[in-house]
């Protein structure tokens, strides 16, 4: 996220502007956010992006796991991984270690003993239109290797 005077450390808009102009500060950026378009983003704009949606994305975890108090729907955060997700397939030389991409959840709390699963736990991926959960279903059944009405 790029520093400067309209910004505190946490990454919110200051106090100092009136009520109005930080709801619609905290909105157009948001909306910038969700609306990208990937298809036609240059490298050197998609590093500054993926660096901004990271910063973004790790706010809202904060706000969500930390707080218990998300700022955005479920929806909205899942778009903002989707867009750093697709930035990053598309340039794979911008994924880090530390991008939420890579990573699950948030850190963990004190307190809890390790516990090996029998089997790995994979998250399903998201389906935002009927073409992606058609692709799912398609995938599951040649996974399972029947046909749609077997399941």
């Amino acid at each position: 996220m790029k520093k400067n005077n309209l910004y505190n450390l946490s990454g919110e808009i200051k106090n100092c502007l009136p009520e109005k102009m930080k709801e619609k500060s905290k909105r157009s950026k948001l909306e910038e956010f969700l609306n990208i378009d990937i298809k036609n983003i240059i490298k050197d704009d998609a590093r500054l992006i993926v660096e901004d949606l990271r910063d973004e994305l790790a706010k809202h975890n904060y706000y969500y796991y930390i707080k218990d108090n998300p700022i955005i729907s479920d929806h909205q955060y899942d778009m903002l991984l989707r867009n750093l997700s697709m930035i990053e397939k598309k340039y794979p030389e911008l994924i880090t270690e530390d991008s939420p991409t890579q990573r699950i959840g948030a850190p963990l709390e004190g307190g809890f003993s390790t516990v090996e699963h029998g089997e790995r736990m994979l998250s399903l991926q998201d389906a935002f239109d009927y073409q992606e959960l058609n692709d799912f279903l398609t995938r599951i059944y040649k996974d399972l290797e029947r046909g749609e009405n077997e399941v």
